[in-house]
């Protein structure tokens, strides 16, 4: 393709459309008739402004943001019925209207169960479904940094979460990774005895830069450091993602831009194009303010000096590899 810039704008036109995969969205309804398990109470101001979030939906979106949508990943939304989530999902996926959009699931189970293999046997069944997430995020002094469902700090560490996590290997399923950036540390040790399970860091890792500029400092050195471990391992894949968790309006803004710029050629360098892959996050990130076009535009943006070939990685082939699409 061929990119050229217009206006003050900076947006990027194109001569060929790029194709892209999209590793990392939610489908969701919290009406009280759907089967899909979803708790407003849990999914919070994103399921308030959006209560259902459709294949439509979420078409429609896609269109604005100047690729073509090819395949789709979608990610476990904390729903309470996991398994008819994923049953969900998988129908919304066999309708008509996606038959154009090649779709992928990501389940949840909690792997510190005893029954978990019991779960992980029921999702093998569906096709489609290619690994697990189960958010860790925890944090000893930020309440704020502790998400729903994580009830322990030590899921890592522990031996009978450790077992549910061998289990993945046995049904060829990955692992999805939300943690905060203290806890990488403990994820690149975790996962260095598990080579044959893919793992897959969600949303660039979840650096945040707390208050002030010091303590800003000292939580990116704590995730530089993270990232660096993790980066050893070659079964590791990061998703470049919900940047709007690290600076929220980040996409109206030059200096946040290129903060966050920053942090993300960071990534790239560490782990290499072939490793890393931009995300939507939709319908949060359009929750929390950012459009279509001006989400894919920015990522377009950051990485507009690279190799074509590294802009496909990005964009197309490492998210196909991830998740054998």
């Amino acid at each position: 393709y061929q990119r050229r810039v217009r206006g003050n704008l900076k947006d990027f036109l194109y001569t060929r459309i790029m194709e892209l995969v999209d590793p990392h969205f939610h489908y969701w309804d919290v009406n009280a008739d759907s089967p899909s398990g979803h708790d407003k109470g849990i999914l919070g101001g994103p399921s308030n402004q959006y209560p259902q979030y459709l294949l439509k939906d979420y078409v429609a979106d896609m269109e604005k943001t100047g690729f073509k949508l090819k395949k789709a990943v979608f990610v476990e939304a904390l729903s309470n019925k996991p398994l008819e989530e994923t049953k969900w999902v998988d129908s919304l996926a066999s309708t008509k209207e996606a038959e154009n959009i090649k779709h992928a699931i990501v389940s949840y189970a909690d792997l510190s169960k005893s029954d978990v293999d019991g779960l992980l046997k029921a999702y093998s069944q569906c096709e489609r479904v290619r690994g697990i997430r189960q958010i860790l995020n925890h944090h000893p002094k930020n309440p704020k940094l502790i998400w729903p469902k994580v009830e322990r700090d030590d899921y890592l560490r522990s031996a009978d979460w450790r077992h549910g996590l061998s289990l993945l290997e046995k049904y060829h399923m990955s692992f999805d990774l939300q943690i905060n950036p203290h806890q990488l540390k403990d994820a690149a040790e975790c996962f260095h005895s598990f080579p044959n399970i893919p793992v897959i860091l969600n949303h660039l890792g979840c650096p945040h830069l707390g208050q002030g500029e010091s303590e800003g400092q000292e939580s990116l050195k704590v995730w530089r450091e993270g990232m660096t471990a993790l980066s050893s391992l070659s079964h590791a894949t990061v998703k470049i993602s919900m940047l709007s968790f690290i600076k929220n309006g980040w996409e109206k803004d030059e200096s946040s831009k290129k903060l966050l710029t920053g942090l993300v050629r960071e990534v790239i360098d560490l782990f290499g194009a072939q490793r890393c892959m931009f995300a939507s996050n939709y319908p949060v990130d359009s929750f929390l303010g950012v459009d279509p076009h001006t989400l894919y535009t920015s990522f377009l943006q950051m990485v507009s000096d690279l190799p074509e070939a590294s802009q496909k990685d990005l964009f197309f082939n490492t998210a196909s590899k991830a998740y054998r699409l």
